[in-house]
């Protein structure tokens, strides 16, 4: 059986044929674009997000700035303890110190010689004092109301508490060498005390000195110019003094934000 197209229908074929290839090469060409479209905009959103985040920090940059310039306050004081290694970057400069805080209470002594090490890393354990009680069960029996110490208690139940963790620090070792007349001989007790009562971390590690009546004699020349030999105290101070570089609130303001 034949069928005949008529010349209406042919066109309408061919129309219809060039339509369809018209569609499929479009969708040929539009889809990889529609697909790039959409991982362009699932890029930006993800860029959009990261920029929220960004400006979340950065709105939060104020408040850490605050809490880090209090956080710096409170380390300053505690390190102001400690000689700052800001300034006494050099041993000669700590031995200087050393030399004006001991004569300045006690011009009475006299500085023959100062020998410095380095300064090193030196850990710097926690300090601490017990008395020593005597310790039997009966005594802590007849204490029915607990009111012996906490000293008394640790020692017998052998649980003192646990020291601090060491840190560490700046070390120097100063070595003082001095002499004093006879008569001066409480200087040597007074410099004791000039150390103890320091405001900074400086310890007496050895104290030398000769009390004896075998004083040591010293060869000086008196106002008139004549050569006269004198009995002095002789000894030795070995010091260890303790820095820290310390932090400086002002370099907040510098912190690169």
């Amino acid at each position: 059986m034949s069928m005949k197209l008529s010349r209406r229908d042919k066109i309408i074929f061919l129309i219809l044929i060039v339509v369809a290839v018209f569609i499929a090469g479009g969708l040929l060409l539009i889809k990889p674009k529609y697909e790039d479209m959409q991982a362009a905009q699932a890029r930006l959103a993800a860029k959009e997000q990261e920029k929220q985040q960004l400006e979340d920090k950065i709105a939060t940059l104020p408040g850490l700035k605050e809490q880090l310039k209090n956080d710096v306050d409170e380390v300053a004081k505690v390190q102001q303890t400690f000689l700052n290694e800001r300034e006494f970057n050099e041993a000669h400069k700590i031995s200087i110190w050393v030399k004006d805080l001991l004569l300045s209470e006690n011009p009475e002594m006299n500085i023959t010689s100062v020998e410095i090490t380095d300064s090193t890393a030196t850990a710097l354990g926690e300090y601490t004092q017990y008395e020593t009680n005597a310790n039997y069960d009966m005594k802590f029996n007849a204490d029915i109301a607990h009111q012996m110490g906490d000293e008394e208690y640790w020692m017998h139940e052998s649980n003192y508490p646990a020291e601090a963790p060491t840190t560490t620090v700046g070390g120097t070792v100063v070595t003082i060498g001095y002499n004093c007349a006879p008569e001066d001989w409480e200087t040597v007790y007074n410099v004791i005390n000039t150390i103890r009562d320091s405001d900074k971390n400086i310890y007496l590690d050895t104290c030398e000195a000769d009390f004896a009546g075998s004083a040591e004699t010293t060869t000086t020349t008196n106002e008139n110019g004549e050569t006269v030999e004198e009995a002095r105290i002789e000894g030795s101070l070995v010091i260890t003094v303790y820095e820290v570089y310390h932090m400086d609130p002002d370099d907040v303001d510098k912190v690169d934000t």
